[in-house]
């Protein structure tokens, strides 16, 4: 998405909070020999969690905003479909997160609030025609061939941090991506997700605090909501800078499962999406989002090799949990009709207390939008 796709939305809102998030260059980073570029990528991981990824300064990054603005497109026509026809994609019954989800499907908090936004998930097994099939409308059917790039190359993507981490802190070749067939049975999944306008009363938080299942989320969007903890062990979790989206970048995130394998040395940070604000509050908030997941039969334990993953607290033994496991019992769980109440909240949470708890390695900064 270049500056020209910003430009037909409300103008981003001035005098908001904003997170300090490092800015990292997809060149520089697909450039084996630029371990400068790979160190700030391993201090933005350790830190916030998240980080904006340029595009716009390589030929990679160039074609993916190309495909993302196409999809954009796509999302509003599959959304623009009426509510019965979207329902006969709704997959939950059988068990699966994909397909379609209508507002208020989900509950967002240990109180049962239900959630403020529409998602389509498309399963990269069933888009890639490498695992379960499921059903689909005619507008994703037709559109595969462009689905199917986008996935590939938002894996490619996910998979250039992956070797850049792996070299910076001398985990052996492979010990992360190799985690992450493409070809492989997974979670991966592109979502499309849209968050209706909200009138001045009665607002809510569309999307509630979590954080990502996986191991690399793949961002992009156009208009204010996506807000983060900043980082900190004394942070009462009251301050949630907002990300300002940014011409030619994705913003990109880390899940549960780098924090399981770097044990607590990276960082998934605690996010939320609430509606927009300033003139933006009046349109519709589009999001394009590629979950990067270890494959479906990868034990979510602490990897081997590097000395600068800490080891194991004495005594300490790793929850036997696959990463299939772990993105049933995170995702399937916040479906109103799977809902037990405070204490079903509290066993569906994934690494969300050892966010709060990870001490501050850098000083924090922050930026106000002007």
């Amino acid at each position: 998405m270049d500056v020209h796709d910003f430009e037909n939305e409300p103008p981003f809102p001035e005098g908001l909070k904003l997170a300090a998030l490092e800015k990292i260059s997809l060149a520089k980073l697909l450039d084996v020999n630029d371990a400068e570029e790979a160190q700030r990528l391993v201090e933005a991981c350790k830190h916030y969690g998240f980080f904006y990824i340029r595009l716009d300064d390589c030929a990679e990054g160039v074609e993916i905003m190309d495909v993302v603005k196409k999809l954009f497109k796509l999302s509003d026509e599959v959304f623009a479909e009426p509510l019965e026809e979207k329902n006969k994609y709704d997959l939950s019954e059988k068990g699966s997160f994909f397909g379609y989800k209508a507002v208020g499907a989900t509950i967002i908090d240990r109180e049962g609030t239900k959630d403020k936004m529409e998602a389509w998930n498309l399963g990269k097994d069933d888009m890639m025609q490498t695992g379960t099939q499921w059903p689909n409308p005619p507008l994703i059917t037709d559109n595969r061939p462009l689905i199917q790039d986008y996935i590939a190359r938002s894996h490619g993507i996910a998979m250039t941090i992956l070797r850049a981490l792996e070299r910076q802190i001398h985990l052996p070749e492979g010990a992360m991506t190799e985690l992450h067939d493409l070809a492989a049975e997974s979670g991966d999944h592109v979502r499309f997700l849209k968050v209706p306008p909200q009138p001045d009363e009665g607002r809510q938080t569309a999307v509630g605090e979590h954080t990502d299942f996986g191991s690399i989320t793949v961002l992009f969007n156009r208009l204010s909501g996506l807000r983060v903890v900043e980082p900190g062990a004394n942070n009462p979790w009251n301050e949630w800078p907002w990300v300002r989206p940014l011409p030619g970048h994705a913003i990109i995130n880390l899940g549960d499962a780098m924090v399981k394998f770097s044990n607590g040395l990276f960082r998934s940070n605690v996010h939320r999406v609430d509606p927009p604000v300033g003139l933006q509050k009046e349109v519709q908030r589009y999001s394009l989002v590629y979950f990067s997941r270890p494959r479906d039969d990868v034990l979510l334990k602490r990897i081997e090799g590097s000395d600068e993953i800490p080891p194991l607290a004495p005594g300490e033994v790793e929850e036997e949990i696959t990463s299939k496991d772990w993105v049933a019992r995170r995702a399937m769980g916040k479906r109103v009709f799977n809902f037990k109440g405070t204490h079903h909240w509290d066993q569906m949470q994934g690494t969300e207390q050892h966010s709060k708890l990870k001490p501050l390695l850098l000083t924090p900064r922050m930026e106000v939008a002007i």
